[in-house]
């Protein structure tokens, strides 16, 4: 502080520390979420610390998870009865992406843009989805897996490379699995840890997800290949959904460890562990800003 005090003296000096003391811990991003604005769960977003909430959908229908896109400005989010929509923040506009088919949900963008990947069924079966690609506009619809069972909830590398997705065929383990998009190539990740849901692959390759290994649904860390497993902040109650911030340095979840959903913040090691929204407001699903 030698430098700082030879140019300001007394009050200033005192003003500059409270300044910084208040900084957010999280700066220049913001979060989008879903809240309960009655009678339907819409798309919301806020600052990273948890302020500035404002409403960005209000369509009559329920919306599931939302993902941004690279440009900050649209969001893709899934409403019943199982369509992809795109949310403009800017003119609050909101546009079905037209695709010929039925129960699409898990939408998730890839970290260019291009391409949308979710989770959809042609056989008609609730547990018979497989994954699939589809651009902004509703073209060039592909898809990725040919799995019995359910393949759901896709989630990006940061390169765009490769998609992790669950499967499960309805017994006691849902599993988490790789795939590389150009070979096609698919890889199993996790065996035999009973249930794994919402996943998310960070920056730097560290994947988090929910787990029901230990009776409860808890928070998990682990590298991109499923190495070096590790529980974070476990408490009685779903922990789950979890988002990573773009560098890697937080963890954004939704949590009922106080009675009703909401979001909370953590750092990878456990630490700094904050709830975002408040008591009244009901919040799942939050996703950080690219």
């Amino acid at each position: 502080m030698r430098r700082f005090s030879s140019c300001f003296r007394g009050a200033a000096v005192a003003t500059l520390l409270a300044a910084l003391s208040w900084a957010p811990a999280v700066a220049g991003k913001r979060i989008a979420f879903l809240k309960l604005t009655d009678p339907f769960w819409q798309v919301w977003v806020m600052d990273a610390g948890g302020g500035g909430a404002t409403q960005v959908t209000r369509s009559a229908r329920d919306k599931m998870r939302v993902s941004w896109f690279p440009d900050g400005r649209r969001i893709v989010y899934n409403a019943t009865p199982g369509e992809l929509w795109i949310a403009d923040l800017k003119t609050l506009q909101e546009t079905r992406i037209p695709i010929d088919m039925e129960g699409m949900t898990d939408g998730i963008v890839s970290p260019d843009g291009a391409w949308i990947a979710f989770s959809a069924s042609i056989g008609g079966g609730v547990d018979n989805n497989d994954i699939w690609i589809v651009r902004p506009d509703g073209s060039g619809v592909r898809r990725l897996t040919d799995e019995k069972g359910l393949q759901h909830y896709p989630c990006w590398s940061a390169g765009g490379e490769t998609l992790y997705y669950l499967s499960g065929e309805g017994k006691d383990d849902h599993d988490i699995m790789s795939l590389e998009i150009a070979t096609g190539s698919s890889t199993q990740i996790t065996a035999g840890s009973r249930y794994h849901f919402d996943l998310a692959v960070s920056s730097g390759g560290l994947m988090a997800f929910s787990s029901n290994r230990t009776g409860d649904y808890d928070l998990w860390i682990a590298g991109s290949d499923g190495g070096a497993e590790r529980t974070l902040v476990p408490a009685p109650g779903l922990d789950g959904l979890p988002s990573w911030s773009p560098d890697g340095s937080w963890i954004l979840f939704t949590s009922m460890r106080e009675g009703s959903p909401a979001l909370w913040r953590v750092r990878p090691d456990g630490s700094g562990l904050k709830r975002l929204t408040k008591s009244n407001a009901r919040a799942r699903g939050g996703v950080w800003e690219p």
